[in-house]
């Protein structure tokens, strides 16, 4: 059986629950995904997910105590939201996940949220929003967004805007939550060192909860707006020029996407990568360069990121352009293709090992592919990839005229 194969069981009332042991770990996972995120809400509303998280942690005073129980136990609990899902995974020891499945299960199907708290959780969200707005990374990354996408909901930030999470109300939120954290929205991973009388314990508390009828499921949606080619915007307070260079791709299902992730590794992973040596190595411009190719279950976009004098922009520009021109006009060299690839392996490898990383790996496999064997079929598409691939996708995706730039610059005076 492939290491990297893991089991999956649908519970009766639609929970799916994912099973990956790792017999020689010193602790154990359970960890629960939601099939919602940013993505899933209406402008109107952006920053509703986001929301339900704070409140799953910390609506009521019960919330407040259960969601500490974890950590009273020795373990480690973390809650995120993304753009398409939302998530708490725990580090337990062994013998505590009967205990946590019993916390959990009661924690997070629980709408009884108290006013006083959406007040508290609401000023708390507004200072998040705050501290993202200083980050120049993110405010770069937001503004490429807005450029390639005029109506698709991953323009949005996650967190939503000040406005948006000020008028979210108590029964806006019990409303989401009923609508959104039920069964057959729900996966749960167990990974790490458990027994069988563990996954016994988790089916059977998990199993109570009450079977949804008709849920709402996500429609994916089409972007047909022509992205906006450069948007500029001056920031007090920084010292550099933010650059985020950027083209549409294609969902996490497309047969280009781990040709894509390829072509990213090749660019921008580490210090051997191509961006690195030309833009950092050979003409010291930056000292991060950072590419990226995200994508969902509906969407994808291809970034390069870095941080340059304010003067060299305009060169910065043309080398990234030109390594990107390299891809299809120079054949990838085999001893490359095959570092990268051995790359990719050894980060799948890593997360793999990761009691943190990987729960949220097997959650987002299941809800993009829905088998046990989603991950162990990517590396044998990245072990597939040739240079003529690489050659086709990226003229195909990256091309000069494809890249809308967003820049952020030091405010003069």
């Amino acid at each position: 059986m492939n290491p990297i194969v893991w089991q999956r069981n649908v519970l009766p009332n639609g929970m799916r629950l994912l099973l990956f042991p790792k017999p020689h770990s010193m602790t154990a996972q359970l960890s629960v995904a939601f099939d919602y995120g940013s993505n899933f809400e209406d402008a109107e509303v952006a920053g509703m997910a986001h929301f339900q998280e704070h409140m799953t942690a910390g609506g009521s005073d019960k919330h407040i105590q259960r969601s500490r129980r974890i950590e009273q136990m020795g373990g480690y609990v973390d809650f995120s939201t993304a753009n398409e899902d939302t998530m708490v995974v725990t580090d337990v020891l062994p013998d505590k996940i009967e205990k946590t499945a019993e916390v959990l299960s009661d924690l997070l199907f629980d709408s009884s949220f108290e006013e006083e708290k959406l007040v508290s959780e609401r000023k708390i969200i507004l200072h998040e929003i705050a501290e993202y707005a200083d980050d120049p990374w993110t405010t770069v990354e937001e503004m490429l967004r807005k450029c390639l996408y005029k109506d698709h909901a991953v323009k949005r930030p996650v967190l939503g805007f000040r406005k948006t999470v000020n008028q979210l109300s108590l029964a806006s939120v019990i409303q989401a939550h009923q609508a959104n954290y039920v069964p057959r929205k729900t996966v749960l991973v167990l990974s790490g060192n458990f027994s069988r009388q563990c996954v016994d314990a988790v089916t059977q508390k998990f199993g109570q909860v009450e079977s949804d009828g008709s849920v709402s499921l996500k429609v994916p949606s089409v972007e047909d707006s022509k992205p906006r080619r450069a948007v500029d915007k001056a920031k007090a307070g920084i010292m550099q020029t933010y650059l985020c260079m950027g083209a549409r791709t294609v969902p996490a299902k497309h047969t280009d996407t781990p040709v894509l992730n390829l072509i990213d590794t090749l660019l921008g992973a580490g210090a051997s990568s191509r961006l690195f040596i030309e833009l950092r190595e050979k003409r010291a411009l930056a000292y991060s360069i950072d590419s990226t190719n995200d994508y969902g279950s509906d969407y994808g976009f291809f970034h390069v990121d870095c941080a340059v004098s304010t003067k060299h922009v305009e060169e910065t520009q043309r080398v990234v352009f030109k390594e990107l021109e390299k891809l299809w006009s120079e054949k990838v060299p085999e001893e490359e293709l095959g570092k990268a690839k051995d790359m990719i392996l050894g980060s799948v490898l890593r997360t793999v090992d990761s009691p943190v990383d990987f729960p949220e790996t097997l959650a987002v496999m299941e809800m993009q592919f829905g088998n046990g064997h989603a991950l162990a079929d990517y590396l044998d598409a990245i072990k597939a990839v040739s240079a003529d691939d690489v050659a086709r996708v990226s003229s195909k995706y990256l091309a000069k005229d494809s890249f809308s730039v967003a820049s952020l610059h030091p405010e003069i005076d």
